[in-house]
């Protein structure tokens, strides 16, 4: 948010940058194909170097698009109010870093280069004090986003926290046959095994039994509501994988020892992407080979 009034094209911020390559960033597929720190880069999708900004604050600025706008926190639509262009001042330092070939951005005399100033966010409009600042990212960002809207798979999400407090207050956990629960949940229950030599055990409340050296991934297989005091709770058989093709069946498991846990934040539902750089921006070297001019 501005702390202060920006004129049509004061500088809002300098951009300071630190070059980092597309594959440095990239992981397996299955745990979402990048890294987080790709949401916070400047890139281009022809690139193969993408820049992190290391100016404070940049990093906050959220996305609208430049026309049409988009919903606002408190109604309305709100629109990108600043934008990306090639520093006014170029330092010494920086004077040849956009005819440099992505192998020499990424050193300098045998040491790692440093963050450089090549970019400034200027307003292009007044901007008010206490105003939001946005950003636009993008169309091809745009698209992305929208696609992600559409394709994502954990409609239901809400983080492990509520799922355990509707738990706690009551709601049935989902057996396996039943609606799934969202990707970014698992769940676990406490039970204490014994040496695994049966396949079959009822589970028992013993000292110490919620210890997280007694908690382990389950599937829930049934699920029963029997007396209990004066009214009724929750009871639940489920099943616990061991290696060497070990299932064992837990049953009679009260609700209080099943519980919600989050799942890795590189599920492939998260959303990756970098913040796209403008064409006549971005130097036609650190384009991929066969997209250079």
């Amino acid at each position: 948010f501005a702390k202060e009034y920006f004129g049509t094209g004061d500088i809002v911020l300098p951009v300071a940058v630190m070059p980092v390559l597309r594959e440095s960033l990239e992981i397996d597929e299955s745990e979402g194909g990048f890294e987080l720190l790709l949401n916070y880069c400047l890139g281009h999708q022809d690139s193969d170097v993408f820049l992190f900004p290391v100016t404070p604050l940049v990093n906050y600025i959220n996305h609208a698009m430049s026309a049409g706008g988009r919903e606002g926190r408190k109604g309305g639509t709100m629109s990108a109010n600043v934008k990306l262009r090639a520093a006014s001042e170029v330092y010494e330092d920086d004077s040849d870093i956009a005819d440099m070939k992505v192998d020499e951005l990424m050193v300098v005399d045998d040491t790692v280069v440093s963050p450089t100033i090549i970019f400034e966010l200027v307003a292009t409009r007044d901007i008010q004090p206490g105003e939001e600042i946005f950003m636009d990212y993008g169309d091809v960002w745009d698209k992305a986003w929208k696609k992600y809207e559409r394709d994502w798979i954990g409609k239901d999400y809400a983080p492990v926290a509520v799922w355990n407090a509707k738990k706690t207050s009551g709601e049935p956990i989902r057996t396996y046959e039943e609606e799934a629960y969202p990707k970014n949940v698992y769940l676990t229950c406490f039970v204490n095994v014994g040496d695994l030599s049966q396949d079959r055990i009822v589970w028992k409340r013993r000292a110490e039994i919620y210890d997280d050296k007694n908690l382990y991934y389950c599937r829930i297989m049934e699920r029963k509501e029997v007396e209990h005091g004066e009214g009724t709770q929750f009871e639940y058989t489920v099943e616990l994988d061991f290696d060497d093709n070990l299932t064992i069946t837990v049953e009679k498991m009260p609700q209080e020892a099943i519980w919600f846990e989050e799942e890795t934040p590189y599920e492939p539902t998260v959303f990756r992407h970098f913040i796209g750089v403008p064409d006549k921006l971005w130097p036609s070297k650190w384009m991929a080979k066969g997209k250079r001019d």
